[in-house]
Formats: structure tokens, C-alpha cells, sequence
């Protein structure tokens, strides 16, 4: 439930001087030029996966350790997810005090003085639909204060500025990467959820939220759920997929008014005519002539409809025409099976 994580550690110059030994003379000249030192697989020890150090300015320096947790516990690369169970996350705990240990004797012990800066959550399933899960998922809604930075094949990514959501095919990524053919074709079929917090602030937040006040608590497989399953929520929705003339005959066999139906089935049409959920408030914003009559400068009324659909378990993104199938399971559903087999 977990794919990767930061630990910070604030120190000062001499541990900087300690750290040259290991890193080279130039450590100190390029943080005395660009105050920001980097360095990737720094030890050469599967799942550390980059070290950086940055200069405040005021004799304050910061070392964070960027850590994949399985790849580190299985000492290989892995497109498996950490299992936040309490004896992995021991295991973890010395391994990685080992591993602080190994790159110079100066850094101190994870009790004393790291604190983590980042956590990305993740859970995954196995699918031949994880291309269409994919597209579906970048025509559904964006959260308020998210953007897509990147907008690139493969992925839905949404970003604010403390968390990432990217809900995406783990094959398409990995075969744009440097690694083995086998690696690459483990991930064949994956559609991996990361939930991505990416400051002190965002975690502040959730440690108050889920009383987790102590360095690992966060590494909890409930908090993990229960952040992924909001998440997913918040963005896609839990509803299952329909082509419309499927989702047309269970709206007209709902215990609903004639009115009503004849209102949500408008609402479907509209949303398939636009093209995407944001491309469909963009419209009704816009007064656009695709846009009912019902809607036009009414988008509350649009959202209270959207939850009227959403409440008989219709995901108002609808499936492509050429799709093979007329109804397709909201992959949570799976993922949801695979955290209570747990």
C-alpha cells in the first residue's frame, strides 16, 4: 500500500564536511553555487532511490532520502507494493537504519532527527481494461485547486500544490524506463491508484486526521485505504460503466419521475456530446448551444442531477461506442476485494 517515501533530516555544515568523504569534493562547491545537491541510487543500494541535500542559507542544511520500501526489503527492483502490516514496517525500520548507517557513520539513527516529508500511498490491480480504466478515468472530473501538469498518455495525473493523484497503466510507464525486459513485462496489466503527499503540511494534516502522531503510524494499511478509496472518490467516483443504451434502460426501469429520468438521460447525452466532465462545465459556463435547456447557467442543478445518477450507481462518464463490452466494473471495486482478503 505503499510505493514510496522521504525522510528528512535537518543538520549543519560539518555533517555536510562529513558527508564529502563519501560524495566527492564537489559536494560542497555545487551547494555553495546552487544551494541543491543531488544524487541518484547514492549507495548503490536497491531502493534508496536518490539523495538530496539543500542549503537554507543560514548554516542549515537538509538531507532527504528518497526510499522505494519493498524494493529496499527485497534488495531488488520490484513493480510490487509495500504491505503496511506492523511486522513489514519493523523490518523496514532496520533495514533502513542499516542503510542510514552504510552511508557514513555521522547520520544519526531514524529516532533521532528524521521526520518523513513525503508518503505516496498506492494500490494496484491486474486488468486487460487497464488502457480504457486509464482513458475513462482522465474524462472524469477535476478536484477544485487540482490541474494536470504533465498531460501525458497513460496516466490521469492531478496535482495541487501538497498532492498528486496519478491513477495510471504501470506497463505503458515501465517501458519507458531503463530497466530489464522481465521487469517491464511484470508490469504487464497493472492499473496502479498513488496518492501522493508531497509536503510536511499535507502529512500535518492527515497525522491530525487519523491521530497518527508517531514517524510510522502513517504506514497503517487502514489509513492507506481509506486515503486511496477518498481519493478515488473525490476524482472518479465508485460507480460502475455503462454505454448509454444500457445506461438508458436502467434509468428508465428506476423508481423515478418521468421528468427526472427524462433529465438524467439528457445529462448523459450531454456529457457523451462534450466529451469529458470538465469539457461539459466548460459548455454550460459558456452558454454553449449543445448545452439543455434545463442547464444553460445552471450548474448546480447539472451537479444535483450528476448525484441523482451517481446514486442508482451510474458513472456518468460513459463507455466508448467501439468498446466490446456495455457495462464495465469501476476497477475499485477489485481493489476494494483485495484489501478485505487481506
Amino acid at each position: 500500500m505503499l510505493h514510496t517515501f522521504e525522510l528528512k533530516l535537518k543538520t549543519n555544515f560539518s555533517m555536510i564536511k562529513a558527508l564529502e568523504e563519501v560524495f566527492g569534493n564537489d559536494l560542497i562547491t555545487k551547494l555553495s553555487s546552487n544551494r541543491y545537491y543531488c544524487i541518484s541510487n547514492p549507495i548503490e543500494i536497491p531502493g534508496i532511490r536518490r539523495l538530496n541535500i539543500s542549503d537554507s542559507g543560514k548554516g542549515i542544511y537538509y538531507i532527504t532520502l528518497e526510499i522505494e520500501p519493498e524494493v529496499l526489503l527485497r534488495g531488488m527492483l520490484t513493480v510490487a507494493l509495500f504491505d503496511c502490516s506492523q511486522h513489514n514496517v519493523r523490518k523496514l525500520i532496520d533495514a533502513l537504519n542499516e542503510t542510514i548507517l552504510s552511508i557514513h557513520e555521522a547520520l544519526p539513527e531514524l529516532s533521532c532527527g528524521w521526520n518523513l516529508s513525503r508518503v505516496d500511498y498506492a494500490m494496484q490491480i491486474q486488468s486487460t481494461y487497464t488502457d480504457v480504466y486509464v482513458s475513462l478515468a482522465n474524462k472524469a472530473k477535476i478536484p477544485h485547486h487540482y490541474e494536470d501538469k504533465i498531460n501525458q498518455s497513460g496516466s490521469m495525473y492531478r496535482q495541487s500544490k501538497s498532492v498528486r493523484f496519478n491513477f495510471y497503466d504501470k506497463y505503458d510507464y515501465m517501458k519507458k524506463q531503463n530497466v530489464s525486459d522481465t521487469l517491464i513485462e511484470s508490469s504487464r496489466g497493472i492499473y496502479r491508484i498513488e496518492v501522493q503527499y508531497r509536503t510536511t503540511r499535507a502529512l500535518r494534516h492527515i497525522r491530525k486526521k487519523y491521530e497518527a502522531s508517531a514517524m510510522f503510524d502513517l504506514f497503517d494499511p487502514d489509513i492507506a485505504f481509506d486515503i486511496i478509496r477518498n481519493a478515488y472518490n473525490k476524482n472518479i467516483g465508485m460507480e460502475n460503466y455503462y454505454k448509454f443504451c444500457l445506461a438508458d434502460n436502467i434509468i428508465s426501469s428506476c423508481n423515478l419521475t418521468n421528468s427526472m429520468k427524462s433529465k438524467l438521460i439528457s445529462l448523459l447525452k450531454l456529457i457523451k456530446c462534450a466529451g469529458t466532465y470538465e469539457e461539459t462545465i466548460e459548455a454550460i459556463d459558456n452558454n454553449s448551444c449543445i448545452v439543455p435547456s434545463d442547464y444553460k447557467h445552471n450548474l448546480q442543478l447539472f451537479k444535483r442531477h450528476e448525484r441523482k445518477l451517481r446514486k442508482i450507481g451510474i458513472n456518468p462518464i460513459l463507455l466508448p461506442d467501439a468498446f466490446e463490452l456495455d457495462f464495465l466494473s469501476n476497477p475499485f471495486n477489485e481493489i476494494m476485494t483485495e484489501y478485505q482478503r487481506v
